[in-house]
């Protein structure tokens, strides 16, 4: 039989935790409340770009593409994708009499993410072509979250519909990631060692991280702590794809080695675009940049270093969101276009 002593303990642990688990609560309805109001590290961009993301059209051989007539009303620029699933004007298939044609193949940097149309580098672009060549004609093809590999794969499969005369591939940091669902050469058993746990999860995992990800993504508190607990984590963790052995990057290398082959074949002109870190001298960025220029100039690709993701405020979109901002979409579209001009465009 338990004392009264046991039991005046036991009630007291309870009524502790109890206590505990209700401050906890409080707290947390606090710092969501709060975190919604003031949004102090710009997280509600992660809301916006998720609801983009959970309304692509999906597709086997580059992952996807966003859907053609596409509309999302973001707070601080308008997502409108015309009917090939870009972003700008619409225009024909096949290519006007007496026109030229630049593609610019890329991701969420081509794309503009959280910048009015008419301030991303492809608009302004095209404004200075109009003003010393208007007999070219610029289709920005970003996707948000592209790759090597997913931009070859749209290249020889609708890219070159479109007759281009040049293409203009950007590159970014996270370009070597590879997308479970897309085409590739190298065998998904290599990119993906956990292919079958990623195919086939247990029912528990399936519930316990699908009811969390329903509730972390529906919470601004939740979504800030998890960004600051993991995102450099994340960062280092690109590290890994850019391994010389890696199988990552062997099929981000055979992407582009095909894309040139494919370039030559149909007598098109590619040059690229390498996007740069300003002043970040880690690990990550160090071995992307090596790993990259030395692919563009292994091939003999012409290519230009721009920055792309700047550490001044006023050049990136907010705290979080490092995708560039109009002012730096002008400085880019400035270099771009310089470097057109500097290979004889």
């Amino acid at each position: 039989m338990k004392s009264s002593g046991t039991s005046i303990f036991h009630f007291k642990l309870f009524k502790s935790i109890s206590y505990l688990f209700y401050l906890l609560a409080v707290l947390l309805i606090l710092l969501e409340i709060t975190t919604r109001l003031f949004d102090p590290v710009d997280i509600g961009h992660y809301f916006e770009l998720r609801k983009c993301l959970n309304n692509m059209k999906h597709d086997i051989r580059f992952e996807y593409t966003q859907q053609p007539g596409y509309r999302q009303r973001c707070r601080s620029f308008d997502l409108e994708i015309n009917r090939e699933g870009f972003r700008g004007p619409d225009f024909p298939v096949k290519k006007p009499t007496g026109k030229k044609r630049l593609l610019i193949l890329g991701d969420s940097m081509v794309l503009g993410w959280g910048v009015p149309v008419d301030s991303i580098f492809p608009t302004l672009l095209q404004q200075e072509l109009n003003r010393v060549a208007p007999e070219w004609e610029v289709i920005p093809a970003g996707v948000i979250s592209w790759n090597t590999r997913t931009e070859y794969e749209f290249l020889k499969a609708r890219g070159v519909e479109y007759q281009p005369d040049a293409v203009l591939l950007v590159i970014w940091a996270n370009d070597a990631i590879p997308k479970f669902y897309a085409k590739t050469d190298v065998p998904k058993e290599e990119l993906f060692p956990n292919i079958e746990r990623i195919k086939h999860p247990p029912l528990w995992r399936q519930i316990v991280f699908g009811a969390a990800r329903k509730i972390v993504y529906r919470s601004y508190a939740l979504t800030t702590l998890m960004y600051l607990a993991v995102w450099k984590s994340q960062n280092d963790q690109l590290t890994e794809y850019f391994q010389p052995d890696s199988p990552s990057w062997r099929d981000a290398r055979l992407a582009m080695e095909e894309m040139k082959a494919l370039c030559e074949k149909e007598n098109i002109r590619l040059q690229a675009i390498l996007g740069l870190y300003e002043n970040d001298t880690t690990p990550t960025a160090r071995l992307y940049r090596e790993r990259y220029a030395g692919l563009l100039k292994e091939q003999n690709i012409p290519y230009r270093e721009i920055i792309f993701a700047y550490n001044n405020p006023m050049l990136r979109n907010s705290m979080t969101d490092g995708h560039p901002n109009a002012r730096a979409h002008r400085l880019i579209a400035r270099q771009i276009f310089e470097f057109l001009q500097n290979s004889g465009f």
